[in-house]
Parts: structure tokens; C-alpha cells; sequence
């Protein structure tokens, strides 16, 4: 086994050292950096982080990242070594899944497909808590395929460290092993059932007696649980009405297609109708991942259509997952079946690339399509040392926000600021900024001159100058 997943390994371990250079990113700034940073700074005595920092979630993944640096020094590489780990565990556990899953000769084929995901592979290069619920999300599901307690007990209570996303996942897990093993209490009296459902609950109650105490001692800390009404992230956990619920079904349909998994339903439904629903209704294995697909949907999508701002690709990732077994499956099944693992992990690929017009908000953290971004600012940082530019004439947006300490591990407080167009002279835009509007861009474009440009596809990076600022036209070329 070793000897096969070598090369899946050796590829982790060359994206590791390929991103190891790569500023904190989206939300892994708060979730890792400064997570982390307050750990490092102020010891392990203290488990409530500072409130503008604090979203709830046990902040075990920053402290282990503080635990890290404090051995090795506080760098980008540490950071992102110690993702290596968890992305060779993942792999890991794709391959033990798909041994048990599906014919030996579709193993890599199997393997390549899952991995392809544009979305797993854009949390992939970064410091992200969400490769870590991967792969416990992962470890779960062989532990119920094998009903290995221990496993299911580790990877229980790993994910419920991990987020709350992750207790959520743990339900999720329970569910699919009620489910894989109803056999033994279908035919039961309800007493007999009750039993069932309490002796199967077992290997999961470390992970609850975690999430309860954690929950309980964030109220009696804080007095509250998830979020508050001034917290940064308040608005994005305010209750949608029944149109904002219609348009979260709307844009959660659109995250189930977007960045190529619309090929995947595709190829989906061709297998469906090539197999026929009724023939592949009587495999066991095809309802069984149907049941995990349409689980993973109904324990994380109901965060994701009551609240305004809880549907990121990132947070759905369980889903993808469980539907790509499924579209793995339903492929395996059909005639040339090589083929079309090479067709949906092509167009896998190209959802790296794809990118929407400027005021549609897009989830650059959900793709590879942001790998430019970070060579791009820093040409800019360059070029705005040069220019002699003072930061605090500089505005720009969410993640090039703050600190250079947060984003980059560096021994400054200096860092850029949200932009304010009546204040600064200049604004640092790029494409990967969610935050400006319409209304930004017409401002941009009637009252500001473009100073310098650097674009890589699908990402672009500008500087802005004010058109009534005196400040010296230098630039390097393009």
C-alpha cells in the first residue's frame, strides 16, 4: 500500500513546498494566524480567544499551530508543513475507502477524482482547518465501513476540536452508522431500538462530552454560543425570510455546480440512464452512498439556507465528498469507465480556472484559481517600497487587511487597511476582493487613475492613485 500512495505523498509534500511561501488567505487569517498568534503571545491558560477574534469554534487548530511554532520558529513554512500530515492522512483515507469501495483496477482512477476537487485542492495550499476536518470527516467513514470503534472515537472527537462545522459532522457520521448497521435493529421491538440507537451512540460520546463542556464554558465565559450582535461576523448568521431562504436554495444549487461539478452531474446522470435507476437501486452499495450524499445534505445544508451568509464552498466540502463517491460509483459502473474518470477529472481541473465577472462574489478560496494572488501582491508590495508609498495612504479590502504579522508571520504591526475613498490616496484592488460594489468601481473609474498593474489569470492586482494626489509617477513595466 505504501509503495502506491509513495507518489500521492511526494505530490502532498511538493504542494506543501510550493505554497510554503504563501500569506495567510481568506479566513484562514483569523482561524490560523491570529488564532495562533494569541496562543504564542499570551501561553495556553486562557482557552476564550479576545472577542474580535472569537467566532466560537474551540480554537484547538490555532493552538496547535502555536504549539508548532513555538518548536520550530513562527514562519509561513512552519505553518504550512504542518498541514502535511493531514493532506498525506487524507489521502490515506481515500485509498482505504476506495479499497473497500470499489474494483482494485479504479483505485487511482478513484484516488485522482477525488482529489481533483477544485475545492479541496484551494484549501489544499493553505493553512486551513478545513483540510483537517477532511480528513477525520474521512477517518469516520472507513471506521463505519469497518466498524472500528476506536476510529470512529478519534474521529469523533477530532472533528468536534476542529469546529462546530465539525460537531455538526459528527452527527452526520452517526447517521451513516445508524443507517449501515439498521440490520440489527429493523426487525426490534422499540425498546430494542432505543437500546440500538443509545449502544451506537457510544464511540461518539467522547466527542459530545467535548463539544458540551467546550459550549457550556464559551456561555458561561462570554454568554453566548456562535455568534453575537456585535460580533464581525453577526451579519452573516442573521435569518434569512422566505425569499432570502428561496435565494440560499438558489445559491446552494449553484455551489453544487459551480467550479465544474455541473460535468459531474452530467456524467451522473448519463450513468443513471445508461444503468437505469431501478437496476442500480437494487445495489446496496449505490443506496448506501446515495443515503451518505443525501445525509451530508440534510446536516449541513439547513446553516447554509437559514442564514444570509453560511453557504462558502468550504463549508460544504462533506458534501462534495460524499458526492463524488457517489458519482465514482455510478461511473465504475458503466461501460468505459476509464474514460470518464479522465473526462470528469479534466473538467475537475478546469474549475480551477474558471472566473466570474467582477461583481459577482466568487470563492476564491474554493479553487486554485487564486495561486496568482500571491505573487502578484507581493510585485505590488515591491513596487510600493519603491515608490516609497506610506501604508497609511493605502486602502484596500479583505484578505490584505491588517498586520503583516497576521498575514505573513512578520515582526511588524504594519499592514494595509480597509479602503475608505475619502481618506487614503491610494487603494491596493485586486480581483480576489469580494468587497467592492458597483458603486466602488464607478468611484474607482471617474475619480481615480491606475498608478500600476499586474495581472496573472485569472487574477489581477492594482494600485489606485486619487486624481487630486501629487505623488511621483514611477513604475516599473509591466
Amino acid at each position: 500500500m505504501l509503495k502506491q500512495l509513495f507518489p500521492y505523498f511526494l505530490a502532498s509534500l511538493f504542494l506543501v513546498w510550493w505554497s510554503s511561501d504563501f500569506v495567510f488567505f481568506w479566513d484562514t487569517i483569523q482561524l490560523g494566524s491570529k488564532h495562533a498568534h494569541f496562543f504564542y503571545e499570551n501561553g495556553f491558560q486562557n482557552w476564550i480567544l479576545p472577542i474580535e477574534i472569537d467566532s466560537g469554534h474551540p480554537p484547538v487548530f490555532g493552538a496547535m499551530l502555536a504549539i508548532c511554532w513555538q518548536i520550530f520558529g513562527r514562519s509561513l513554512a512552519v505553518s504550512h508543513y504542518m498541514m502535511l500530515p493531514f493532506l498525506c492522512g487524507m489521502v490515506y483515507y481515500f485509498y482505504k475507502i476506495a479499497s473497500h469501495w470499489f474494483p482494485r483496477k479504479y483505485l487511482h482512477f478513484f484516488l485522482v477524482f477525488c482529489l481533483a476537487s477544485p475545492v479541496l485542492l484551494g484549501q489544499a495550499v493553505l493553512v486551513s482547518p478545513d483540510i483537517v476536518l477532511v480528513f477525520f470527516f474521512l477517518m469516520g467513514i472507513f471506521g463505519v465501513q469497518k466498524n472500528a470503534l476506536g476510529l470512529l472515537t478519534i474521529a469523533s472527537l477530532g472533528l468536534a476540536m476542529t469546529s462546530m462545522r465539525g460537531m455538526m459532522v459528527v452527527v452526520l457520521i452517526y447517521l451513516f452508522y445508524l443507517y449501515e448497521n439498521w440490520d440489527e435493529a429493523k426487525e426490534s421491538q422499540l425498546f430494542l431500538k432505543l437500546a440500538f440507537l443509545i449502544k451506537k451512540a457510544l464511540p461518539f460520546v467522547p466527542s459530545g462530552i467535548f463539544a458540551l463542556l467546550f459550549l457550556i464554558y464559551h456561555y458561561v465565559k462570554t454568554g453566548w454560543i456562535g455568534h453575537h450582535a456585535d460580533s464581525p461576523w453577526a451579519n452573516a448568521f442573521a435569518q434569512v425570510n422566505l425569499i432570502g431562504f428561496a435565494k440560499n436554495v438558489a445559491i446552494l444549487g449553484w455551489r453544487m455546480l459551480d467550479f465544474a461539478y455541473l460535468f459531474l452531474w452530467g456524467i451522473l446522470f448519463y450513468g443513471l440512464f445508461q444503468q437505469k435507476i431501478k437496476v442500480l437501486w437494487k445495489d446496496q452499495l449505490f443506496r448506501k452512498l446515495l443515503v451518505l450524499f443525501c445525509l451530508s445534505l440534510l446536516v449541513l445544508s439547513p446553516t447554509a439556507l437559514l442564514y444570509k451568509g453560511l453557504s462558502g464552498h468550504r463549508y460544504l466540502l462533506p458534501i462534495y465528498i460524499s458526492f463524488s463517491f457517489l458519482v465514482a460509483y455510478v461511473i465504475v459502473q458503466i461501460k468505459y469507465a476509464k474514460t470518464l474518470f479522465v473526462i470528469a477529472i479534466t473538467a475537475l481541473l478546469t474549475g480551477n480556472l474558471w472566473c466570474y465577472p467582477r461583481h459577482i462574489a466568487q470563492g476564491w478560496d474554493a479553487t486554485l484559481g487564486h495561486l496568482p494572488y500571491y505573487g502578484l501582491r507581493e510585485k505590488m508590495l515591491d513596487f510600493i517600497e519603491k515608490e516609497e508609498i506610506p501604508f497609511q495612504q493605502i486602502g484596500t479590502a479583505f484578505p490584505n487587511i491588517g498586520a503583516m504579522k497576521y498575514l505573513a508571520c512578520q515582526d511588524t504591526s504594519d499592514g494595509l487597511v480597509d479602503y475608505d475613498f475619502d481618506q487614503q490616496k491610494y487603494i491596493f484592488y485586486s480581483n480576489v476582493f469580494n468587497d467592492f460594489n458597483e458603486k466602488d468601481f464607478e468611484e474607482l473609474e471617474k475619480n481615480w487613475t491606475i498608478l500600476k498593474v499586474y495581472k496573472s489569470y485569472p487574477v489581477e492586482v492594482i494600485l489606485f492613485q486619487k486624481k487630486d494626489a501629487t505623488v511621483k509617477m514611477i513604475g516599473a513595466k509591466n
